[in-house]
């Protein structure tokens, strides 16, 4: 991806978070939504499970008992980025995906802390059933809040998957695994629901780019309003998947379809400049982050072709998932 050299822009950051995010997934096919929780799992899985389960505790108890980041902090830097690493050491399956998605959320925290405290839930844009029911408990409306009685529910559902596979067959530790199996089938509705949308740029996207250069098949500025509008539903349907291989291939489409948008926009905007006889001439965009327009024409081909690659692997693995 492209670098903006003076605003430091969303692309490279997203790059940056997909670095990190591959140190914990692969994009091979995800275990089938169907199978048992404990299905294939290994004594290995289940002792780095419990050592990882072990640090979510430590957080669990840090933030019910305070919302003050310096302790917060602290405690994310004393656990973190090992426990990524213990993550990315289990298995493909529920049980990691559980215990990812904890992980993460419990980062994101910390990474976004002062943006979150400018903000206030937004329980409507809750399309999972089992997120909507925690939003409604937070009184004080605290976005923070909220991410962290998510990461608490995937760690709940983590501990009863190991519970099981340790032999207990009380009626919460089944009761918790029949929610898990109902949960893993929601993940494929949603899944399922993103990959639609984000199919609906699948083609006109980069064949209006092509056509752009020879005369606009579709205007930058509609075109822009409808990827923007499909990346937004994905984003909000992003928001309630939990952290899985599949996760991260949607997630991959919408981000280059997204910085594709981005690159593309400062050619638009530098054949669009118009000069006052008035004025000093506008800055043109290229120059100003020093690129040339073929390199950020190639970018823009680039990132849309990674888009329809990962659809077509998030595409293959949801049928596998549904087979």
């Amino acid at each position: 991806m492209l670098r903006d050299k003076n605003k430091g822009f969303e692309p490279y950051v997203a790059s940056v978070k997909l670095v990190l995010a591959c140190t914990i997934f692969t994009l091979g096919a995800p275990a089938a939504a169907s199978a048992s929780p404990t299905a294939a799992l290994s004594d290995n899985d289940v002792k780095r499970a419990e050592k990882i389960i072990a640090k979510l505790r430590r957080l669990e108890e840090v933030t019910a008992s305070s919302m003050d980041f310096r302790t917060y902090r602290a405690e994310i830097k004393r656990l973190y980025p090992e426990l990524f690493v213990d993550a990315s050491e289990l298995r493909e399956g529920g049980l990691k995906t559980d215990l990812t998605t904890a992980v993460f959320l419990y980062e994101e925290v910390y990474r976004d802390w002062g943006a979150l405290a400018a903000r206030e839930t937004d329980c409507d844009r809750e399309v999972r059933a089992a997120y909507l029911k925690l939003c409604r408990e937070i009184q004080d409306g605290s976005p923070t809040r909220l991410l962290w009685s998510k990461a608490r529910l995937h760690a709940k559902w983590a501990q009863a998957v190991v519970r099981s596979y340790r032999g207990a067959n009380d009626l919460g530790t089944l009761t918790e695994l029949s929610e898990i199996e109902a949960e893993r089938k929601v993940d494929l509705i949603l899944a399922e629901r993103a990959l639609v949308a984000l199919r609906k740029l699948d083609g006109k996207v980069p064949d209006t780019f092509d056509a752009a250069e020879g005369g606009e098949r579709i205007p930058y500025d509609q075109l822009s309003g409808e990827v923007s509008e499909v990346l937004s539903t994905v984003g909000q349907l992003l928001s309630s998947l939990p952290r899985s291989p599949l996760y991260l291939m949607l997630n991959n489409a919408r981000s280059s379809y997204r910085d594709g948008l981005f690159w593309w926009g400062k050619t638009y905007r530098r054949r669009g400049l118009t000069v006052s006889v008035n004025q000093l001439a506008a800055p043109d965009p290229l120059e100003v982050i020093g690129l040339p327009a073929d390199r950020v024409n190639d970018a823009v081909r680039a990132n849309w072709r990674s888009a329809l690659k990962y659809i077509d692997q998030a595409e293959k693995a949801l049928g596998a998932l549904k087979s």
